[in-house]
């Protein structure tokens, strides 16, 4: 199962009393750190900055003229707050032995200047690789504008021996190169966020299982009486059961099988069949491939001395019978 998990790291209180926390799905981060906010209770224009040397006052003292007080500047610079979210998620995933799977991830600053997010994968089993990628290059970090999203994208690598139904769990982290506690808003401002994101998704390996069984049936020679079986001259009929026990579609499916010493191959008594099906209503096939597709057969061709069933594509949860005959010699 998917999960998003935000490691909150407890909040400090504000000067003046604890806000009260919201952990709201909009947010902004208020003034750009760095910048300052100067102040001398300028009588000027509104919003205008304050400068050493502005008028702030007036004033007389008994019959005397007009005096003025100018201003001394108090200046605030707006420090930094840091904190991210993950955006949208790409779902757990299926994929093929050797297959590469991407899933996509959005990183939200929630913080009011650049932030420099560290990245880290983690947690998969032996054989099975993770590499982060933006715009085709690989990164261990990420940049972040102020009230921004940026994407970037884990690539996980399922080995070629992995099982049908293994799985590689990956832990992907993201860290905010400060720190100021838990998400909390003093409306409309929000202040932080996680610190440090914590993602885990979960691919599934999807593979084909062929598993194969062979049985055979001996009939008796034309024309024999005699009280022992399986003599020379009888007719051996081979059946081989297929079944694919996998989650995905075997490709480029063949099956070789050697005649037996002491034996001579039947020509024209390959066939092929359904499981519960019996040679006799199983479908002929040429003894020569080369002027069909598959699924098809051959004796003699693709290699010497063997019967060789090209299948083709043989889908998850199928299965089939596969029959030739020889003469005991």
């Amino acid at each position: 199962m998917r999960k998003n998990v935000l490691l909150w790291i407890i909040g400090a209180a504000l000067l003046f009393g604890a806000p009260t926390l919201s952990f709201a799905g909009t947010w902004t981060s208020g003034t750009t750190a760095g910048v300052d906010i100067v102040s001398g209770g300028n009588a000027g224009a509104t919003a205008t900055a304050d400068v050493a040397g502005d008028v702030v006052a007036t004033f007389k003292v008994g019959g005397s003229g007009t005096k003025i007080a100018t201003c001394v500047v108090a200046t605030v610079t707006v420090g930094q707050i840091y904190g991210g979210r993950w955006g949208t998620l790409t779902a757990d995933q299926q994929g093929l032995p050797a297959a590469m799977v991407d899933y996509e991830y959005q990183l939200i600053n929630m913080g009011n200047a650049t932030d420099n997010f560290t990245l880290n994968a983690t947690g998969l089993p032996s054989g099975w690789t993770a590499s982060m990628l933006k715009n085709g290059g690989t990164i261990s970090d990420l940049s972040v504008a102020e009230d921004a999203m940026s994407t970037f994208t884990v690539r996980v690598t399922i080995p070629d021996s992995a099982n049908d139904n293994a799985t590689g769990v990956i832990v992907v982290t993201a860290n905010s190169m400060g720190s100021d506690g838990a998400e909390y808003t003093v409306e409309p401002w929000q202040y932080g966020g996680a610190d440090s994101l914590t993602d885990s998704a979960t691919t599934t390996c999807s593979s084909a299982i062929i598993a194969l069984t062979k049985a055979a049936q001996v009939g008796t020679a034309t024309g024999y009486n005699g009280l022992n079986a399986n003599v020379p001259g009888s007719l051996v009929t081979y059946c081989l059961e297929y079944h694919n026990n996998g989650s995905a579609n075997a490709t480029d499916v063949t099956v070789t099988d050697m005649i037996p010493s002491h034996t001579t191959y039947v020509a024209n008594s390959i066939k092929m069949g359904t499981v519960g099906d019996t040679y006799t209503v199983a479908t002929s096939k040429d003894d020569n491939a080369s002027d069909e597709s598959a699924p098809c057969a051959n004796w003699n061709a693709t290699v010497t001395g063997a019967v060789t069933f090209n299948l083709g594509i043989v889908a998850a949860g199928t299965s089939g019978r596969l029959y030739y005959q020889v003469r005991i010699d």
